[in-house]
């Protein structure tokens, strides 16, 4: 028994340090987002979780897919300083690259689209969470597996940004501090994550060879090409509400995407741990165990969810209308395919060297779920529940090709 527990220790103990960052994730939101909702009023949060979300596709090419591509090399190579340094200059240099260029394209939209440049300064300070959490090295303590320190620093910025959320927002006339605020508390958190790695992990940055440069960039593409997939099936769905209909029916929309995201959150540090653990050991009969025994706790959740939607919502939020009920209820049954699929995902078949499967799944879901949102946008039926809609029938396509992949490729019988 201590023998297991000891070979199984960093894996514990990162599992450990994760739930604790997801917790403090979840928490937070669930306490700041119902008051949000109550203080900004249903339009204005709308306002501000569509300005949210446009950022966030931004963090996404900034992101590069670097959180996953990364990860793998550097948790194969952790023990090799010089090598370490060097991914971790030529990542952060290619990120500042990319916020430049970014900024360039998400200026220019801003400035130029009436939807945008009405609530210009709402969309330049939201800007600073495409910096923050851009450059927030997780890749490399993920790789490193020494989550404990993603860990503390997330939780002393989260009760900050906590703190000053009830300070400093008090009506709808507040919603810019929101943005603020939200970008405060990414960067906030950058110099000390800079230091810890100088630190503890003996890192040296310095600028890389353009040789360096082209080959991560060139590494992570196909990883890139994926996390835009992901990001516009993820996000897509509140962006087009934002396009489609008023800024009311986008807050009624949004809170039953957040709380949907939160929930998916729960889940994600079982994908992050296993992930350089399982690409390292190849361990899949504790793979096997752990999947099992989550789907199952997922499926009795959301029995719960669905049977009381309407109290969940009204007791969280303060709010129970018809249309989010219904969208919730739609994202609960996405949810039942949407936990497996991430876990047959990189977990899965990524860690045993199938990445191009997984990523082709997801940009073949994505392009089906552009298609079909285009499609119907353009035959003018498109309606804010058939967006939810499409966004489960796509999490189930995702799930189908991804369980074939296990199939395909024998996975599950592997009795390592």
């Amino acid at each position: 028994m201590t023998k297991s527990i000891t070979k199984y220790k960093e894996l514990i103990e990162n599992f450990a340090s994760l739930y604790i960052l997801q917790i403090t994730n979840i928490l937070i939101p669930l306490i700041t987002l119902p008051y949000l909702v109550r203080t900004l009023g249903v339009e204005s949060f709308g306002l501000v979780s569509f300005a949210q979300v446009f950022a966030m596709f931004f963090i996404m090419f900034v992101d590069f897919g670097f959180n996953l591509s990364i990860v793998r090399i550097i948790s194969v190579d952790s023990e090799d300083k010089e090598k370490v340094s060097e991914i971790f200059s030529s990542v952060i240099v290619i990120k500042l690259i990319l916020i430049l260029l970014s900024f360039a394209l998400y200026y220019s939209i801003v400035a130029n689209i009436a939807k945008f440049y009405r609530d210009e300064l709402l969309y330049l300070y939201m800007y600073g969470i495409v910096i923050g959490q851009g450059l927030f090295p997780v890749w490399f303590f993920q790789g490193m597996q020494k989550m404990r320190y993603i860990t503390i620093l997330n939780f002393v910025v989260k009760v900050l940004f906590l703190a000053l959320i009830f300070i400093l927002i008090h009506s709808s006339d507040d919603y810019l501090n929101y943005p603020i605020l939200l970008s405060l508390g990414y960067l906030f958190v950058l110099p000390f994550a800079f230091y810890i790695i100088k630190r503890d992990f003996e890192i040296k940055f310095y600028l890389p060879s353009i040789e360096k440069l082209l080959f991560y960039t060139k590494y992570s593409s196909h990883f890139f090409i994926s996390r835009i997939a992901l990001r516009f099936y993820e996000g897509g769905g509140l962006f087009v509400v934002g396009l489609i209909a008023p800024d009311i029916v986008v807050g009624y929309y949004a809170i039953a995407d957040k709380l949907r995201s939160a929930i998916t959150s729960l889940y994600s540090p079982i994908s992050q741990v296993l992930y350089p653990y399982i690409a390292k050991e190849k361990n899949v009969k504790l793979y096997k165990k752990i999947f099992t025994l989550i789907n199952m706790v997922n499926i009795i959740g959301l029995i719960i969810l669905y049977s009381y939607t309407e109290e969940i919502l009204e007791l969280v939020f303060g709010t129970s209308s018809e249309l989010t009920v219904t969208i919730m209820r739609i994202f609960v049954v996405a949810m039942l395919f949407d936990i497996p699929s991430i876990l047959l995902g990189y977990p899965m078949l990524g860690a045993f060297g199938y990445t191009n499967y997984v990523n082709y799944s997801l940009v073949i879901t994505a392009v089906i779920y552009l298609l079909a949102l285009a499609i119907l946008y353009f035959i003018g039926v498109l309606s804010v529940k058939i967006v939810a809609i499409l966004y489960m029938s796509t999490i189930f396509i995702e799930l189908f090709l991804r369980a074939f992949g296990v199939y395909k490729y024998k996975l599950w019988r592997e009795n390592v």
